[in-house]
């Protein structure tokens, strides 16, 4: 503890506040580290430097707390960037009592909290204004307002909620907020009231609409977003989340945000994170300005991917685009990404509707908007087919020519579409996951992927990869989680000598052999060394395997056990059961009508 104490005294005074506001989390709590980062800046304890901008700051600061022992990492990206961070026990302690010393924050907990240090934190009127909610109980709405009221209105500046509530506190009262994350209260609606706090800098709010019949069935009212959030003029980072499905018995049904296009006139933006959206009209206002801030912009409707709208957000470094089927296909002139010369980091994401869906304008009110609901896969009591149109990819010239990392998640790409990608002239971190690309051979054309360090291929159906180590001369990392049929990684991979680590999850124990014999290559040919982890061998496909030799009939039986297990069942591991060994009937089979079939279920 001596040791720990004099390194955080010998801290300069901007990282020793960055250090302190590591009590605001709850014990043994995850912490991910772009919220960490945009936290400190709202904060006020990081400013930009001439030649860095606030956000490399801030990373900085955060190694340096690394680097002195004070912060531990705790998971990093495939691509070796760091995602969540974590503080050990002994560290932590150190924290509570430095930052009790200085009124640095108050905690509302449970009063039978054993650790000292953060009892004496639960409510000092010399507090500096943070509030961080750490109840584990889900309490009483008035117990959280009684300890609030504790509290002056004139000098609570942030309040950070980390524990779920059913229902937003009566938080209106506190005018000087500049720090509002309620990301874990369920709001029925966006909460009016939050326009009155003016001195907002972060709001992050989750947004569970209420239930309406519509077709015979309950669905989820509108979200609607009002006009005047705009007037929130300091604002620097805004988070609007809806609920997600959890599992496949628990499917919650979705609907979209309704955004005004006042969002866009909004100059402090540095992170504008939003879940399925539409605009409340298809072209944003005359009113729109150019975003100079924006950093990070997620959740983006394809509809709005035009070279027009890009040009609003000239210093954008990391865009997820997110959407419906009906978006990806309706859009006119889509993917022009030339004028976002910083950009840096391009998602492409699909979401499934159960409903027909249409674009929607201010025409409409919000009760005659189609209801949606997302999917994580699709249903397998649906009685029709549904059927997905692959993604289609723009010119490589139309892609950013300084990006360096693209990931693809449930679009349904052709194998061949990656000749696209391999023509980025930059790109360094490649991930495929959840049904990226469909088709059981990925043959890798000549000119390859030249500069690609990092490669994820994550759940996809991949049977056979054909690649030498000239398409992929600079691979560093290789993970493989949960292609099950995927037979074996390259054997040419062992001449790539700049590989250092192949990370294997849930594949074949085919895939494991292969990547063991490159490992073993690598270091008798090239006396180099590389590691091979190997965790979760799926046996399971090895012995569905078997079902090769049996006959159409069998397998229409083995088939329809399945799916009256499935359907009737509805657990998860009957349902990934199911997969592998469905994909492999459908794979090995004769019979058109059982691949149709299962083809139908799994993919459509």
């Amino acid at each position: 503890m001596q040791v720990l104490a004099l390194s955080y005294h010998h801290l300069p005074q901007h990282l020793k506040l960055c250090f302190l506001y590591f009590a605001i989390f709850p014990e043994d709590e995850v912490i991910f580290v772009d919220k960490l980062m945009e936290l400190w800046v709202v904060e006020g304890f990081l400013k930009a430097e001439e030649t860095k901008s606030v956000e490399q700051v801030a990373e900085k600061c955060l190694n340096d707390l690394i680097d002195r022992s004070l912060i531990s990492i705790h998971n990093l990206s495939f691509d070796e960037k760091l995602e969540s961070c974590q503080m050990h026990d002994v560290t932590r302690e150190l924290c509570l009592r430095e930052a009790r010393n200085v009124n640095f924050v108050n905690v509302i907990r449970e009063e039978n909290d054993q650790n000292p240090y953060s009892q004496s934190m639960c409510f000092s009127s010399k507090s500096r204004g943070r509030i961080s909610i750490q109840l584990i109980n889900m309490p009483d709405d008035r117990v959280i307002e009684e300890k609030l009221s504790r509290y002056p209105n004139t000098v609570v500046s942030s309040i950070i909620c980390f524990r779920m509530l059913w229902s937003m506190p009566k938080l209106l009262c506190f005018k000087l907020l500049r720090v509002l994350d309620l990301a874990l209260v369920k709001c029925d609606a966006f909460p009016n009231g939050i326009i009155d706090l003016i001195h907002l800098r972060y709001l992050a709010l989750s947004l569970s609409p209420g239930v309406e019949r519509y077709l015979g069935e309950e669905i989820p009212s509108s979200i609607d977003i009002p006009l005047s959030i705009s007037s929130l003029c300091y604002l620097q980072t805004l988070i609007l989340n809806l609920p997600h499905s959890k599992g496949y018995q628990q499917r919650e049904k979705k609907y979209p945000l309704i955004l005004p296009s006042e969002i866009l006139t909004m100059m402090q933006l540095r992170y504008l994170l939003l879940d399925w959206n539409y605009f409340r009209f298809h072209e944003p206002t005359e009113e729109r300005l150019v975003l100079r801030n924006l950093q990070c912009l997620s959740g983006w409707n394809p509809w709005y991917c035009t070279k027009f709208v890009f040009r609003l957000f000239p210093n954008l470094r990391k865009l997820q685009i997110c959407g419906v089927k009906e978006d990806y296909c309706s859009c006119t002139d889509p993917y022009d990404f030339r004028d976002l010369d910083q950009l840096e980091e391009l998602e492409f994401h699909l979401y499934y509707s159960f409903l027909p869906v249409c674009p929607f304008f201010l025409e409409s009110t919000p009760s005659d908007y189609l209801r949606f609901m997302e999917r994580e896969r699709p249903s397998l009591t649906l009685p029709t087919v549904y059927y997905f149109q692959p993604l289609v990819l723009p010119p490589v010239d139309a892609f950013p020519q300084n990006l360096k990392k693209l990931s693809f998640s449930m679009t349904f790409l052709r194998w061949k579409d990656m000749s696209i990608v391999g023509q980025l002239p930059k790109l360094e971190a490649l991930k495929l996951e959840y049904r990226a690309c469909i088709g059981e051979e990925w043959e890798v054309v000549e000119e390859g992927f030249p500069c690609l360090k990092f490669l994820c291929l994550e759940d996809l159906n991949l049977e056979y990869w054909r690649a030498s180590c000239d398409h992929f001369p600079c691979l560093e990392r290789l993970f493989l989680e949960e292609c099950r049929f995927l037979d074996s990684i390259p054997r040419d991979f062992s001449d790539i000598t700049t590989l250092a680590l192949i990370d294997i999850r849930r594949c074949a124990e085919s895939v494991g052999s292969s990547a063991k014999h490159i490992q073993q290559d690598i270091e008798e040919n090239y006396a180099g060394s590389i590691e091979v982890h190997i965790r979760d061998p799926s046996k399971e496909v090895m012995t569905l395997r078997c079902l090769t030799s049996l006959t159409d009939m069998e397998l229409r039986q083995i088939l329809h056990r399945f799916l009256y297990q499935c359907i009737n069942w509805c657990c998860i591991s009957t349902i990934s059961l199911f997969d592998s060994s469905c994909i492999l009937i459908c794979n090995n089979s004769s019979n058109k009508m059982i691949k149709i079939l299962v083809h139908s279920i799994l993919f459509h």
